[in-house]
Parts: structure tokens; sequence; C-alpha cells
């Protein structure tokens, strides 16, 4: 079967059912009866040759088939659903790049306005990675990454970033402010590599899932933060925070990828050769304020 003659119906059907574990829910939510819902079940399974649910009185489990197929139909219909949007909105000279919230909020974001300056036309959409762009994802036409995992062959390595343990100015608590990593695996720098390089420091860890609010925490007096010196430029240009004596020297690197979704666009090569000359002039600008 191709996609011509594909049951759209009944695989919305499938899917609704697959989520919400109910034929009922799955009916008030397509705004059909009960008996539309079991009819397009009934027609998949005659077409599939397969049962997809197990029956348990109201309550219905998906079988294996259906399992397998799951994640594939959700992508699909999700697809059809930007697809859908696209035809109601201008998106023309849109362009999506996807990036980490904490880099866009402290470093992008106020750069932003400069990059359209340079294409009018163009309307810059900021997406997190929560929004569901991904490396495979056709909704990113740029995707920008501390964490490229096994397709960082496909991307573009960025000036590499120095951090550093940074601290308020004035007193600030005993404690290390870590950033947690998105796995036991993660290379990213964080306080046990530090330690485990330089040596352990006897506080105590106080954990953030972003960088932008452990930075935060710092900036209060909480703690020393291993923190890009990139996220942290402006308040090292503010004054608002320091690398303390002794800690200066002891850095660590890591460069974010940039993967370009849609190459064929011209907007996609100017963007990423914008970026990495502003990337490169905040790292050596960072690097002179440290000292």
């Amino acid at each position: 079967m191709n996609y011509r003659q594909l049951p759209l119906n009944g695989l919305r059907t499938l899917e609704a059912c697959a989520r919400t574990g109910s034929l009922t829910k799955a009916a008030e939510e397509l705004s059909v009866t009960p008996s539309a819902v079991r009819y397009q079940i009934r027609l998949l399974e005659n077409l599939t040759g397969n049962a997809l649910f197990d029956r348990n009185g109201p309550k219905i489990t998906p079988t294996r088939h259906t399992l397998a197929a799951l994640p594939d139909l959700q992508i699909g219909l999700e697809a059809l659903q930007r697809g859908f949007d696209t035809l109601g909105s201008d998106t023309r000279n849109d362009l999506n790049i996807v990036v980490d919230v904490s880099f866009a909020s402290l470093w992008l974001v106020p750069l932003i306005g400069e990059f359209e300056a340079l294409l009018p036309d163009i309307r810059v959409n900021l997406l997190s990675p929560i929004s569901g762009a991904s490396p495979k994802n056709t909704q990113a036409d740029i995707i920008v990454t501390a964490h490229p995992g096994a397709d960082r062959d496909q991307g573009i390595a960025l000036p590499p970033e120095t951090f550093l343990p940074l601290a308020a100015c004035g007193a600030h608590a005993p404690a290390l402010l870590t950033i947690e990593p998105l796995h036991a695996q993660d290379t990213y720098p964080n306080w046990n590599l530090w330690q485990a390089k330089y040596g352990r420091l006897e506080a105590t860890q106080r954990r953030y899932s972003l960088a932008m609010l452990a930075i935060q925490a710092a900036k209060s007096g909480e703690g020393l933060v291993l923190s890009s010196t990139l996220l942290a430029l402006g308040d090292l240009r503010e004054g608002l925070l320091h690398c303390p004596d002794g800690h200066c020297t002891k850095g660590m690197q890591s460069s974010r990828w940039l993967f370009i979704q849609k190459p064929n666009r011209m907007e996609t090569q100017v963007f990423a050769e914008w970026i990495q000359k502003k990337f490169s002039a905040a790292c050596k600008e960072a690097a002179a304020l440290i000292g």
C-alpha cells in the first residue's frame, strides 16, 4: 500500500487508542462514538491481518505489532500536523534554529537582532530541544548543541569554549553548583570531571538542571559554578562573576556543534558563518576578561 491509499482516519484512531488505553477516551478525543472507534480498529486489523489490541472489558492493551508501529505513526501524524499548520501561515522566510535554553538565553538571544539585520527578510525562530527538534527532525533548519552524540561527523565544531570555576565577586558559600549531565557518560565539563583532573574540593554539591540556573545561583553567592565563560560573558563584563585566585588556569574545554539541516537554503550558510565569527570573538573576549 502506498501513502496515497493509507487509511488516515484509522491510523489516527489507532494512535489515540494506544496512547489513552481506552476506546471511550479515544472517541472523546476524536469527537466520534465508541462504535466508530471500534469500526476503525476492526478495519485496520482486517487490512493488516494482525490483532492490534488485546481487549479485557473496557481496557485495551496494544499488541506487539501496535507497540512496534506506534513511534513511527506518532512522528508521521506530528509531521502532518506541521504541514497543515504551514498551509495557514507564512513561513517562507522563517529560519528555525534549535538550541538549548541556557545558551539561547545567556548568549544567542541578545545577538539575534544583529543577524536579522544582515537578512531583513528573515524571521528567526529559536526552538528548544524540548519542542521535538532533533538532528533528524525536518522542522529545524539549524541545530546548535553541546551534545552531538554519534552525529558529530555530520556537524561543524564551533570554536571551543573554556569552562572555569566562577563565583560572585564577594563572599560565596562553600558549595559546588552542579549542572546535571544529560547521561552518565556525558563528557560535557562538570565538577566530577574537573575534580578528577585538578583534585577534589571539600564542598557539598548543589544540583541544577540548567546552566542558567547554576550561573544565577553563583551570582547570588551560593557557591562555585563550573561554567562556560561564553555563557557567563555578560556577567564577567559587569563584574558580577569572576574566577577566584588559584583557579584561573584550571580550565576545561568543550565545543558546541552546529548541524545544518537544510544546506540548500542560503540563510543557513550565512548563519553558520556568522555564528562562527561571533563565537570566536566572544571566546577571545572572555579569555581577556579572565586574564
